[in-house]
């Protein structure tokens, strides 16, 4: 801060820093959290929770951590290729989450939206033997 001479007066300059942020203003249709699961290669399992920052009174990252806590698993803030960030959870809590977010978040059951499809393939039929002659010639 600097000091100004004014007619003999001295005047502080205003600080223009810090200050209070602005609230984040969220379209409500886009409040919308999308819990899907997807395979991580043999028996595990990984949950994904994308939509979570369209809620403003939410912090992305104390959630994660309060949902690793709640389930005692790993929990992570990815972002995902369109740019939205994501909270990966270790492990298949996809059917507890939804009262999870409702009693620790205060979401309501109908702007979660649950995703079974998982990502991994499915394996293919073996295919059919065919009945070939065999060595008695039947």
């Amino acid at each position: 801060l600097e000091d100004e001479e004014d007619d003999g007066k001295k005047k502080k300059k205003k600080s223009k820093r810090g200050g209070t942020a602005k609230p984040k203003v969220v379209d409500e249709s886009k409040q919308k959290v999308v819990v899907t699961k997807s395979s991580r290669g043999g028996k595990k399992v990984v949950t994904h929770v994308v939509g979570l920052e369209y809620f403003p009174d939410l912090k992305i990252k104390e959630a994660s951590k309060a949902l690793g806590k709640r389930f005692a698993c790993a929990c992570a803030v990815k972002e995902t290729p369109a740019g939205e960030k994501e909270v990966v959870i270790q492990g298949d809590v996809m059917y507890e989450i939804q009262e999870v977010l409702q009693k620790l978040f205060k979401i309501s059951p109908s702007k979660v939206e649950l995703n079974e499809s998982s990502g991994k393939k499915k394996k293919k039929e073996p295919k059919a033997i065919a009945a070939q002659g065999g060595p008695l010639g039947e």
